[in-house]
């Protein structure tokens, strides 16, 4: 279980592993986590609250949803962190419904781009986001 995300939200973290995305509040000796496993994510949403702007980082609410009535809100995480949740959570959303493989992603955009479809710049930008750099 290795950590890709740790986000501070007004619940405690937003923690988004390699094998599930869990709410953790860690308070005086005491720990208490609510957990959606990967194989039971069925959807993210993000909602921007507060907008990045000058100093400010903004802020947003993670809503992760599971099979069932599962849900886990993280309200006030920084912009950029709640985009960053979002897409690792959709990449174990993938990874977990058997969809292609990143060399097999990154193989067809190799293709896109030699064919003039995508840009050098697009080429570079998607494969940073496959390989969550």
């Amino acid at each position: 279980m290795k950590v890709l995300l740790k986000a501070r939200t007004t619940k405690g973290f937003l923690m988004v592993y390699d094998d599930r995305v869990a709410i953790e509040l860690k308070f005086l000796g005491s720990y208490k986590a609510n957990t959606i496993m990967k194989e039971q994510l069925t959807g993210v949403e993000i909602k921007v609250v507060m907008a990045a702007v000058f100093m400010s980082p903004g802020a947003a609410t993670v809503k992760v949803f599971g099979t069932g009535d599962q849900k886990l809100e993280a309200p006030f995480v920084k912009v950029a962190e709640a985009k960053k949740a979002e897409e690792l959570i959709l990449n174990l959303m993938k990874k977990k419904s058997g969809g292609a493989s990143d060399a097999d992603e990154l193989e067809k955009l190799s293709q896109l781009k030699d064919k003039g479809i995508l840009t050098q710049e697009e080429f570079d930008q998607k494969k940073k986001q496959i390989l969550g750099l």
